[in-house]
């Protein structure tokens, strides 16, 4: 798998409103994209549009923090692919891909894109997997434009990952106002009162360097520029879950990154933990929009990194196990 880009919420300014600290790291990466075998129909070869649809994970999974063994996708309330928990009126949701997609069959009522589910592994690392496969648009009066797109949920890490297909829109204007489709979070959702939310956290730019934005409902009427466009077939949006650095009992290994104020060289220390090296933990260092400057592997009880050569200002310092992020931090370069 090839690494492309990362960036960390919590260092972002968000537009709008109060900065947050959100509770996922993204990795932009390649993977060849695979249709699932041998999965649960949703549709049963049935046409379908603005599905409601509830998914057994088979597992405890944590959406934002908040523990579900079932997702609900919203299609009804939404058109969109946006999924959150089942049976409550306020959930944290994830926006898979914010376009009204629709069996390409529909009009002709013979059903040509299949939606369907499984989950696959061992107990304790199992992975959920959702697909939509040959979903059209409901704005392509062509009926031309299709896309693939799976959703991965990961056990015990608790990541997301979002694996795109191909997609082919023909010059066909299929989300609405916007400039691609929306994809991101909102941390309050709002289900008994129509789908109204408290803040909606979605990328734009460049489908292979995003950056997050961030608007209140109040602010709404202002949004257009998503991304720039559907990823290509074989792009990995992953949002892997950050650990809350001011309380270690929280943290999966006890890591040590410092000086905080750093002349030339940062010193990441795994110490006082053990395994993590067996698992050949990585770093990456990043500016504040999410680009890679240093990466390196993480091999010894004390690994120096050098910093010599990066611009005054702050960083981010990211460590990651096999099973996920082990430690992030702000460091700042003298």
């Amino acid at each position: 798998m090839k690494h492309l880009f990362t960036l960390l919420f919590s260092f972002l300014l968000l537009q709008g409103i109060q900065a947050q600290t959100l509770p996922y790291f993204l990795t932009v990466d390649e993977a060849a994209y695979t249709p699932l075998e041998n999965a649960v129909s949703v549709n049963n070869g049935e046409v379908w549009d603005d599905l409601d649809i509830q998914t057994p994970l088979g597992f405890n999974f944590q959406l934002w923090g908040q523990t579900t063994s079932t997702l609900f996708w919203y299609g009804e309330l939404t058109a969109f692919n946006i999924a959150g928990l089942p049976d409550v009126n306020v959930t944290p949701a994830l926006i898979a891909f914010g376009a009204d997609l629709i069996d390409r069959g529909y009009e002709s009522d013979v059903s040509q894109s299949q939606i369907s589910y499984k989950t696959e592994g061992e107990p304790g690392s199992r992975i959920f997997k959702m697909e939509w496969k040959n979903a059209g648009f409901f704005e392509d009066p062509s009926g031309t434009a299709f896309t693939n797109l799976q959703v991965w949920l990961y056990e015990g890490s608790n990541d997301i990952e979002l694996h795109f297909g191909s997609t082919q829109l023909n010059d066909q204007e299929v989300f609405s106002e916007l400039s691609g489709p929306m994809i991101g979070f909102i941390d309050q959702f709002f289900v008994a009162n129509d789908g109204l939310f408290q803040n909606l956290y979605y990328l734009t730019g460049s489908v292979d360097q995003p950056t997050f934005q961030s608007i209140t409902l109040a602010g709404v009427d202002t949004l257009f520029h998503t991304l720039n466009g559907v990823p290509d077939s074989g792009f990995v949006y992953r949002f892997s879950t950050v650990v809350d650095v001011e309380d270690p009992a929280q943290a999966a290994y006890n890591v040590q990154v410092f000086p905080t104020l750093v002349q030339d060289v940062l010193t990441i220390d795994i110490s006082n933990q053990s395994g993590l090296s067996e698992k050949q933990a990585q770093f990456t260092v990043t500016d504040l929009t999410g680009r890679v400057l240093r990466n390196g592997s993480v091999t010894a009880e004390r690994t120096q990194v050098n910093l010599s050569g990066l611009p005054s200002g702050m960083y981010g310092v990211h460590v990651f196990s096999a099973a996920g992020i082990a430690e992030s931090r702000k460091i700042w370069k003298e």
